[in-house]
């Protein structure tokens, strides 16, 4: 024990505590054993526990040092957790209002109308649906050998249809959620593993001429345009006929039919690849002109077109392909109630159809085999 050491009691455990330089007018030391806040006042000789009910523990210690001291601590734990209580609703509020659209979606004018929207670029399409609102919009690539009938190179990638919410007619004034599903269709020439297809040596090309103008002329001619033109695969189909139809004699060996991989209608513009498929029908007049029976066959001239001989009276008809050399002449007669609408009593018996070999549109220059079928339709007023 020192000179100037003081021992005293405390009053929380018993327990004897030397203490030194303390102030007269009194002082606060914390007892060594139990931790309790004690108040030692010399003067007076009085040694005072803060807190009657402390106990014995260094956490309920702590708390009563609080008491004495203040709750600044627990304060500034409160204000935090309300502070955090303010950021989170803040951040929720934000998300709420950032996908407020994607749980109640507004209404909105489509672009432009479905038929102005198809033929411009997809780019730009989607562009412009975007611009919108629309949030959901989705695209179909088809890949196709030509761009088709009315589509030219600058049209790669063109859109063809458009759907929202399976909708594909629409007007510029119409109105969607703008959640609403929009499917956009689109052409792209070329094909889907054309990337890859490095052995093919393919090229984009034009087309001699329209595929109406390349119908009714000589076989031969037509394939050599379309060889200078550079395509690769051209194939021809014959068709015997033992009539020319509506082509005469000097269209023997005619083109009636062209299909560039499988398209039958094409521009002069339009463009192909190299490697697409040309099938090219043409007919050919029957060379042998004798039948199984040994009967030689002539070619003949019909009597007058199709259009001009219907209406006309069914014996002078007959006579008159008699007269031309057919051998195989057929009548149908039909009873009817009434001549009908441009007939009247005095055109009873007049042809109504003729086909020649099922044909029944032919000019008065066709030419036909002599034993060619020939069947005429007339009518008959049906008499008591």
């Amino acid at each position: 024990m020192k000179e100037d050491e003081l021992i005293i009691s405390c009053q929380a455990c018993d327990c004897e505590i030397g203490v030194q330089g303390l102030d007269e007018k009194g002082d606060l030391i914390s007892c060594p054993h139990c931790s309790a806040l004690l108040f030692v006042d010399l003067a007076n000789n009085v040694v005072k526990v803060m807190n009657h009910e402390l106990k014995v523990s260094q956490q309920e210690h702590y708390h009563e040092v609080q008491s004495v001291y203040g709750d600044e601590q627990p304060r500034r734990r409160k204000g935090k957790l309300v502070l955090f209580l303010v950021l989170l609703i803040l951040i929720s509020a934000v998300g709420i209002a950032l996908n407020v659209e994607s749980i109640i979606p507004r209404e909105i004018n489509v672009p432009d109308s479905a038929g102005r929207l198809q033929g411009q670029n997809v780019e730009h399409v989607i562009e412009r649906f975007k611009d919108a609102g629309f949030q959901n919009i989705e695209t179909i690539r088809e890949y196709v050998t030509s761009l088709g009938f009315f589509f030219n190179r600058q049209d790669d990638e063109s859109v063809i249809s458009i759907l929202i919410n399976g909708q594909t007619r629409f007007s510029r004034n119409d109105v969607f959620y703008s959640n609403a599903t929009v499917t956009i269709t689109y052409r792209k020439l070329g094909s889907e593993n054309i990337e890859s297809a490095d052995s093919i040596d393919s090229i984009e090309i034009d087309v001699p001429d329209s595929s109406r103008r390349l119908r009714g002329q000589n076989i031969e001619y037509v394939i050599e345009r379309f060889e200078d033109a550079g395509f690769q695969n051209i194939e021809a189909i014959r068709e015997y006929v033992t009539s020319l139809g509506l082509f005469n004699r000097h269209n023997d060996e005619s083109v009636t039919d062209i299909s560039i991989n499988g398209e039958t209608g094409f521009s002069r513009n339009d463009i192909f690849n190299s490697n697409a498929t040309v099938i090219i029908t043409y007919r050919q007049l029957e060379s042998d002109v004798e039948n199984i029976n040994g009967i030689i066959l002539n070619e003949i001239n019909v009597p007058d077109s199709s259009r001009r001989l219907r209406g006309q009276n069914i014996e002078y008809v007959i006579e008159r392909f008699e007269d031309a050399g057919f051998q195989n002449i057929e009548t149908i007669r039909e009873y009817v109630t009434s001549l009908g609408f441009f007939f009247n009593r005095q055109d009873d018996e007049l042809v109504t159809d003729i086909s020649i070999n099922g044909e029944t549109r032919f000019t008065h220059n066709a030419v036909f085999y002599s034993n060619a079928t020939v069947t005429i339709t007339y009518q008959k007023l049906e008499s008591d």
